[in-house]
């Protein structure tokens, strides 16, 4: 009976490993061919109106306060008890109260919110607002669509959980697609990613719901509160917070500084490298409940930084030393290309960097460093900023690439600093 449950979760284990990284692959793909195509087609400035709503759509998305690394250990530790559903409903409700409100203070802003967006830019502030308020509505279901991703990931059913949002993302960009040839604008654009997120929504609350009644599963349970979660992961959840705001300090910056078709091709290639990503979360997946369970540093765990050197590093050297070819592959234009080289170059390095880092991040979740973290993230962020306040005026999109390459850099010497000074005291300090 033993030996049945090791071999079935083993399985289940290479079947979740394996639909991971296929996953990341396809919506990397997706992104990769889509993007050239919507740039075309919507031209400049209306797709530099996405590229504001994307940036938008990041700083949102930080609301999630690292609830959704946490929630799927929770629904593991419930789901002993027969009681994983009383985790969703509390993750759901946190979640839809949580983008409700956000939704009716940005509806009711959005028109100060876009003036001060575009410098009272008036005509592209009434451009922008339709926009916004679009957004707006994606964001109220996409949000609590992560409590459905989060029980199924503590179900250990992330293939499921990845075949769902696949599906649905394959039909927004098809139905996106549709629409930018068709009408050639950012509102149109939109459209499907707002309707797309509201069938997802439901479609995913009615799944888990049924999952959990097929699972025998006590139902009227209510015993698990989120309010009192958060303050166990306070300075998690602040760490989490400023280590996202990393990868938005400079869209939201330059957002204000540079020309609105400029900024567009930023964001487009700064959502090309951030794809690079995928190379090393999957490896994060694997490891992180692997290292959780081990105390200290040894040579296990520089295997691991072996593994990320070889599967994400080298990968992001290579497409940096050859990053005009690469963006004149995926783009098939030559100005832009040439325009945007140097900076891709310098954001997919910083990439590389903050993959080979995931090593030192795995081993301050099991050492519980939630406020050392939060600090190294704040004092990079400040870093960050002034280089982009310093360096804009002259360099351009060059200084987003310059700073989060800094950052990036400076938060990877840190996580070399501490993994060294661990096993040095872990050699000093035998078990």
């Amino acid at each position: 009976m033993i030996s049945n449950l090791k071999i079935k979760s083993k399985t289940a284990l290479i079947r979740n490993t394996l639909s991971n990284y296929m996953f990341v692959m396809l919506m990397g793909i997706i992104s990769f061919f889509a993007t050239p195509f919507y740039i075309k087609n919507l031209g400049g400035k209306e797709w530099g109106l996405v590229a504001i709503c994307m940036t938008i759509q990041g700083v949102l998305l930080l609301f999630d306060i690292g609830l959704s690394q946490i929630l799927p250990s929770q629904v593991a530790k419930f789901k002993h008890l027969k009681k994983e559903i009383s985790v969703y409903k509390a993750a759901h409700k946190f979640y839809f109260f949580l983008a409700l409100l956000i939704f009716i203070i940005g509806q009711i802003l959005a028109p100060y919110f876009c003036r001060a967006l575009t410098y009272n830019d008036v005509g592209l502030s009434i451009e922008l607002e339709p926009l916004i308020r679009l957004l707006l509505l994606q964001f109220l279901f996409q949000f609590p669509n992560n409590a459905a991703v989060g029980f199924w990931n503590g179900m250990e059913m992330q293939h499921e959980a990845n075949v769902r949002q696949f599906t649905f993302m394959l039909l927004k960009h098809l139905f996106a697609l549709i629409a930018t040839i068709c009408f050639q604008r950012a509102y149109f654009y939109m459209l499907p990613f707002v309707l797309f997120a509201f069938l997802e929504y439901v479609l995913n609350r009615k799944k888990v719901v049924l999952t959990a009644k097929s699972d025998a599963v006590v139902q009227n349970c209510n015993d698990y509160s989120i309010t009192k979660l958060l303050p166990q992961i306070w300075w998690f959840s602040l760490a989490v917070f400023f280590g996202m705001l990393l990868f938005q300090i400079d869209r939201l910056y330059l957002l204000r500084h540079l020309k609105i078709e400029l900024y567009g091709y930023y964001v487009a290639i700064s959502n090309f490298s951030l794809l690079f990503m995928h190379l090393y979360a999957p490896i994060y997946r694997v490891f992180l409940p692997k290292i959780s369970v081990t105390k200290g540093v040894s040579n296990q765990h520089w295997k691991v930084l072996l593994i990320l050197v070889v599967t994400c590093f080298i990968p992001c050297c290579i497409v940096a030393i050859f990053s005009e070819n690469f963006l004149f592959l995926w783009l098939g234009d030559r100005n832009i290309s040439h325009l945007t080289a140097p900076t891709f170059s310098l954001l997919v390095l910083a990439v590389g960097f903050n993959g080979l880092n995931s090593l030192a991040y795995m081993i301050y979740i099991r050492d519980g460093l939630y406020r050392n973290l939060l600090f190294l993230n704040i004092f990079i962020l400040i870093v960050e900023y002034l280089v982009l306040c310093t360096y804009t005026s002259e360099l351009s999109i060059l200084s987003g690439g310059i700073a989060l390459f800094l950052a990036l850099t400076i938060q990877f010497l840190y996580g070399c600093f501490y993994l060294y000074k661990s096993q040095k005291n872990n050699s000093a300090n035998p078990a």
